[in-house]
């Protein structure tokens, strides 16, 4: 994949204030998906978009506060008192920084650093340890000027990551891939760098063989905005991801519920050696 396409791609990186498993309030409840598009053009016509400047403005105040001590962790902008941890990929990112002796770690579409500063104590000490996030321009930017550190950093793309860097161990897509028009296009641009291991968190399915194109809606009390999301079918994402080399190590469910007809789950996928 070339650059200018790479790019193309990252603007299409998901809005940050998303799905949040807001135990404390009703909004995910309020959170819609409506139709069964035939293509993502037609689910955009469909949909308005978003204030990106104003998420982004919301995001960056509420990272702030984590990164002051002045709250326990953030998560779609939504900051909690109470530390509260992802364990299915806290545990798989701790397996991999075991069997490496080391974690670097490609976050994809990763906000302002939301999951690693939501886990980072549970880093501590690891000799050669590395979070990356590839975001938009402007979250970059911010990402960069704001809370970069010698663990944390900020990339326009992989490759750009992998230039400054090298491959990573684990790629991170957590809440990101049913928000992008070709999914399985960044996939395969991850895949292509044979990172060890490719770890999905919060990620939408349908028990169906065939992936239901929606248009998500969300409250005011949140941000109005509609905008394109996939439900991927759970038996053909696995096929998909075999079929550039990766086997499915470990599964676990995801808590998210916005519906009856869909559900939310996390893999764990690991490179096929024979295939390295």
């Amino acid at each position: 994949m070339n650059k200018k396409r790479i790019h193309a791609v990252i603007k299409q990186l998901l809005p940050p204030l998303l799905l949040s498993r807001l135990k404390q309030s009703s909004l995910l409840g309020q959170i819609s998906f409506q139709g069964d598009y035939y293509s993502w053009f037609e689910a955009k016509k469909k949909s308005k978009g978003y204030d990106d400047n104003a998420i982004l403005e919301k995001v960056t105040e509420a990272v702030l506060k984590v990164k002051n001590a002045e709250a326990a962790f953030e998560r779609d902008s939504v900051v909690f008192d109470s530390p509260e941890y992802r364990w299915p990929l806290l545990s798989s990112l701790l397996y991999v920084s075991n069997l490496k002796q080391r974690l670097h770690v490609l976050d994809f579409g990763g906000s302002l650093g939301s999951l690693y500063f939501q886990h980072k104590k549970w880093f501590v000490g690891l000799n050669d340890f590395f979070w990356g996030i590839v975001e938009q321009p402007h979250f970059v930017e911010v990402g960069k000027s704001k809370f970069s550190t010698s663990d944390l950093n900020f990339f326009l793309n992989a490759n750009e990551y992998v230039e400054k860097r090298q491959a990573p161990d684990v790629v991170v897509l957590s809440g990101v891939l049913q928000y992008l028009e070709k999914p399985f296009l960044i996939l395969e641009e991850m895949a292509s760098f044979r990172p060890d291991f490719i770890l999905i968190d919060r990620t939408a399915f349908i028990g169906k063989d065939k992936d239901r194109l929606t248009v998500q809606h969300i409250p005011a009390s949140i941000y109005k905005a509609t905008y394109p999301a996939w439900f991927f079918s759970e038996t053909q994402f696995v096929k998909r991801l075999e079929s550039m080399g990766y086997w499915l190590f470990d599964e676990f469910p995801c808590d998210d519920h916005v519906n009856n007809w869909s559900y939310y789950k996390g893999f764990l996928f690991k490179k096929n050696e024979k295939s390295a």
